[in-house]
């Protein structure tokens, strides 16, 4: 007979529920959406129609449980089961980045989701990009305390020797004989819903050192800049589209620069308006 859904390799809460459902109906002779509404408590089968199938499932901590309860989960997966509903309900990046800590505390390594999971630590932890490039500078001697004295703001040699660890595990950099790393061609996809959880708190992380540099570097050290304008709402995309092709042609400069590097820079690029959108 084939398992049930592993729940800990979903994070959208409908996907994992509308998969249990087709699961028990071939696993299981007696289930049907009127038994299952029954053993619910709930009073229509659209309703739980609806909840199976819906990205935000209209579900409360009372029904929470009677669905663990239902679905025979453990007290692991009954605490990941709650976090998960919360993650699909949240609308704000803070609520289900407060709600995926308690997922991600709680997962175990699977090989479908190992790759989710490095993926989020990566760019959850604003330092590893940072550190990432900043051992293949031309000047850096493996010399790992000085490098953790370096970093804005400075980080022990313990606290970099990990970083160095999970760079490695991820297999974004490789140890050369010498001391030194070089990194790899691995490439993080940043689609993935949790991902992008990552990735927006990583944004947020980075402007708030655009903040500190503001009031802490010489104008010598650092570029800021800032335009207010107004424009007609419709043609967004082309806005974006400009602030792409800018981002792609200043990689390719970057990357064809030929002398030895020495610093590792941060370039934080924000379009967003200023007034609701609310007639």
């Amino acid at each position: 007979m084939e398992n049930a859904p592993d729940i800990y390799s979903y994070t959208q809460c409908h996907l994992y529920l509308s998969d249990w459902f087709t699961w028990a109906k071939k696993s299981r002779k007696q289930i049907s959406l009127a038994s299952l509404s029954l053993k619910l408590g709930i009073k229509s089968k659209s309703q739980l129609h609806r909840i199976l199938h819906d990205p935000k499932p209209p579900m409360g901590a009372g029904l929470i449980h009677k669905f663990s309860e239902v679905l025979g989960h453990s007290d692991k997966e009954r605490e990941y089961f709650s976090a998960l509903v919360g993650f699909s309900r949240a609308s704000s990046v803070r609520e289900k980045g407060t709600h995926y800590s308690v997922m991600h505390r709680i997962q175990p390594m699977r090989p479908g989701n190992s790759q989710k999971t490095s993926q989020y630590d990566y760019f959850a932890n604003p330092n590893l990009p940072i550190l990432r490039e900043a051992l293949c500078l031309s000047n850096f001697d493996g010399n790992i305390r000085t490098l953790g004295q370096r970093l804005i703001p400075p980080v022990t040699e313990a606290s970099v020797k990990a970083m160095i660890h999970s760079l490695w595990s991820m297999g974004l950099i490789e140890a050369l004989e010498n001391g030194c790393y070089r990194q790899t061609d691995a490439v993080l996809d940043t689609g993935h819903d949790v991902v992008s959880l990552a990735v927006s708190q990583f944004h947020k992380e980075m402007a708030l050192r655009a903040v500190d540099a503001i009031m802490n570097l010489p104008s010598a050290k650092r570029q800021i800049g800032a335009l207010t304008f107004a424009f007609p709402s419709k043609k967004i995309e082309a806005l974006r589209e400009k602030v792409r092709l800018f981002q792609e042609d200043l990689i390719q400069y970057i990357l064809t620069e030929t002398e030895a590097t020495d610093q590792v820079y941060q370039m934080n690029l924000h379009l967003f308006p200023h007034l609701s959108t609310n007639q």
